[in-house]
């Protein structure tokens, strides 16, 4: 009896929990999460603004952002598409209220074009004016025939000392505050020369480009190179001339050999494009503890390299002279650079320097002769000077005063 009447209760139960779990099943199909879009002064909600969507989709509203004003972004990382408008709120479990945030443009970083030709368009191609954080924006400029094209900068113009930021007519800058990207020509009839400090950079700047406009002379074929004023600088070394590519002096046996070389101050042939690249050759200083030094005059020398290149400065006080016999009868010296700086070199300071095949040296250099370097002519053949103030040496044929 009573297994019979255990049996019949478990039947019940077994019938009771059947029509819960169907009562349940067909209630979670009834369940729906809600989702409001909170309206604010920046943009206008097109779509209803509050859905109910099952468990687990997505939640979609269309919006537009008002005039003045720019899309930032949303409290529930929410997918905006700016074409369309479309706000889509994916994987929805819990009733939620987005809040999407907009700002003011004049609140935003904004990109702005511009250029000192009147001959040119510049369009965005890809990112935006206005954005609310630093972000990549994609320029294009186009340009009319015979338009000289000198490059990119940002927030002036070259010709006003503004960094070279490339030459490509499309590029991409990272844009981290409100400023103007300019497209740069050359005036007509004229050309530029960019100059590439090569691991250098512009006194008292850190910008590592230069850029030079200049108007043809029918007096002269070439044009001129930048004197060495003090314009570029870098720590331990001296700027010895241009190449048409990047060069360390001591990477060659003569100036001669360096790519395109020409003098500071001399001249160099700019090609049809009316645009010529030209990079800094730098000359890496002897350590200063290699020689001896007093009141402004090099008195000794105790070093055995082939390429010596004599400070602009030890211990804080500017080199000008240089003493006779400090490097006589030194025969591992192949090469010599004697800076800007010295107004003096004293007869027989390189005397009997046998294996000396290059100087170089700057027309600031006031006081020097044959008798400066005695004994050494054998296997000197090149001699190479630079302007350090004008005049400038601008007759030369051959872009070389060496």
């Amino acid at each position: 009896m009573k297994r019979k009447m255990f049996r019949t209760a478990l039947a019940v139960l077994f019938i009771i929990l059947s029509i819960l779990l169907v009562s349940c099943a067909n209630n979670a199909k009834d369940y729906r999460v809600r989702v409001i879009i909170q309206d604010n002064e920046g943009i206008t909600v097109k779509s209803p603004a509050k859905v109910d969507v099952m468990p687990g989709t997505s939640a979609e509203f269309e919006i537009a952002i008002n005039e003045g004003f720019a899309y930032v972004g949303n409290n529930l990382g929410a997918e905006y598409d700016e074409a369309s408008g479309k706000l889509i709120l994916k994987n929805v479990f819990y009733p939620s209220t987005l809040m999407v945030e907009v700002k003011p443009n004049d609140d935003l970083i904004h990109l702005s074009t511009g250029s000192n030709s009147e001959k040119c368009t510049i369009s965005v191609v890809s990112g935006k004016e206005y954005f609310a954080v630093p972000s990549d924006v994609t320029v294009k400029v186009e340009y009319e025939d015979g338009e000289t094209f000198s490059g990119w900068s940002l927030g002036g113009l070259l010709i006003e000392g503004a960094k070279l930021l490339g030459t490509e007519k499309e590029i991409t800058v990272h844009v981290t505050e409100t400023s103007t990207l300019y497209a740069n020509f050359a005036s007509d009839g004229g050309y530029s020369i960019v100059y590439h400090l090569n691991g250098g950079h512009v006194a008292d700047s850190e910008k590592d480009t230069y850029v030079v406009y200049g108007e043809y002379n029918d007096l002269f074929a070439m044009q001129q190179t930048l004197e060495s004023n003090g314009t570029f600088v870098r720590d331990g070394y001296v700027a010895i001339g241009y190449s048409t590519t990047p060069a360390e002096y001591a990477k060659y046996k003569s100036v001669n050999d360096i790519p395109g070389f020409s003098n500071m101050g001399g001249v160099c042939s700019v090609p049809a494009t009316n645009k010529l690249d030209l990079y800094v050759v730098w000359a890496k200083e002897t350590p200063a503890e290699k020689f001896t030094f007093k009141n402004g005059t090099i008195t000794g020398f105790a070093g055995g390299a082939d390429y010596v290149v004599i400070p602009e400065t030890i211990e804080g006080q500017t080199v000008k002279k240089i003493k006779s016999g400090v490097f006589t009868n030194n025969l591992a010296i192949t090469n010599v650079v004697i800076p800007r700086t010295v107004e003096e070199v004293q007869n027989d300071a390189f005397k009997n320097c046998l294996y000396l095949r290059e100087v170089v040296f700057f027309d600031s250099l006031l006081t020097v002769s044959d008798a400066s370097f005695n004994g050494s002519e054998r296997n000197l053949k090149t001699v190479c000077l630079n302007a350090a103030r004008l005049p400038k040496y601008s007759g030369s044929a051959e872009g070389s005063f060496c």
